[in-house]
């Protein structure tokens, strides 16, 4: 039996721990294999009757790269008499895991540590169905295609990202964690200003967001160099189209990233502030959205570190 089956290293840790026992009869014998040269692991191999085993895994971070996630593992390979079982524990790095076990990459830009990847928690719900406050996470994947979840994360009602505040204004002062994962918040928009230098709600310097070339972008995909590692992808969103004059449901894949902020417009409370970026466009700019009829992306920051 074992302690965890993944050990999370973070963003700088460099050494981590597991336990396990022998829940069995007889001596039960251990063997550890590893994925990486740079994992290490204390001891590799050993014999376990009634006292628990604390492995130790450490981490040697000189030449990885300190931007990308990284996801590997160790296998223990245990057995009693002719009985052999494999266990593996998962080791990773420069990420964060949500409540459903995803792991996202983060990337620090400035002072900030953003998500360098869009949520992807919940449950797949699909048109005409609407989210609601049931105690359940709920998403919508573009087009309904649970693919376009896996590659460009889950769309989301602001109210659902939020978790029903009794309050909508409430993350205009504080930070609201919403969905985020524990030691994280929803972005707030003077964030969200700070990341991006705006001025009057605009910014000019969308290519050093967005993900480079056109696997995922539309062409020109203008000025897109992604050296802040933040990553942008183009997924879309979901809106009413009674509201909003189309008829497409789900539009803009490909050609738009829009994010969700906790802001909520103080001229009329059924809009919230997102912000976005386009294929055609070097900007990064502000716009209202509804915040319980369209869905959009989410990247979450991390909250401050406490003094």
């Amino acid at each position: 039996m074992f302690s965890t089956h993944y050990l999370d290293f973070g963003f700088d840790s460099t050494r981590n721990s597991f336990t396990f026992k022998n829940i069995g009869t007889g001596t039960l014998h251990f063997s550890i294999f590893k994925t990486q040269e740079w994992i290490s692991v204390s001891p590799i191999i050993g014999d376990l009757t009634t006292q628990p085993q604390t492995i130790t895994v450490t981490i040697n971070r000189a030449g990885l790269l300190p931007g990308k996630k990284y996801v590997e593992s160790i296998e223990v390979d245990s057995h009693v008499g002719e009985d052999i079982a494999r266990d593996t524990i998962n080791v990773l790095l420069n990420g964060i895991m949500d409540r459903d076990s995803n792991y996202y990459g983060i990337v620090k830009i400035g002072t900030q540590t953003w998500m360098a990847e869009n949520l992807n928690t919940g449950k797949q719900i699909s048109s005409p169905h609407q989210s609601t406050n049931n105690g359940k996470v709920e998403k919508y994947c573009y087009n309904n295609l649970k693919e376009n979840c896996k590659i460009y994360g889950g769309l989301y009602t602001w109210s659902e990202v939020m978790q029903y505040p009794n309050d909508p204004y409430v993350g205009d002062t504080s930070l609201v964690q919403g969905l985020c994962p524990d030691g994280w918040h929803i972005p707030n928009h003077s964030e969200v200003f700070k990341l991006f230098g705006m001025n009057n709600y605009i910014s000019y310097n969308a290519g050093k967001y967005k993900e480079e070339g056109t696997v995922h972008w539309r062409s020109p995909n203008m000025e897109a160099t992604n050296e802040t590692g933040y990553t942008a992808l183009p997924g879309g969103y979901k809106c009413n189209t009674e509201y909003w004059h189309t008829l497409n449901e789900f539009d803009r894949l490909g050609q738009e990233a829009n994010f969700w902020t906790t802001m909520i417009d103080p001229n009329n409370p059924s809009y919230a502030g997102a912000y976005y970026m386009r294929y055609d466009s070097s900007y990064v700019q502000f716009r209202p959205r509804l915040l319980d009829k369209d869905a959009m992306s989410v990247r979450c920051i991390k909250d401050p570190q406490k003094k």
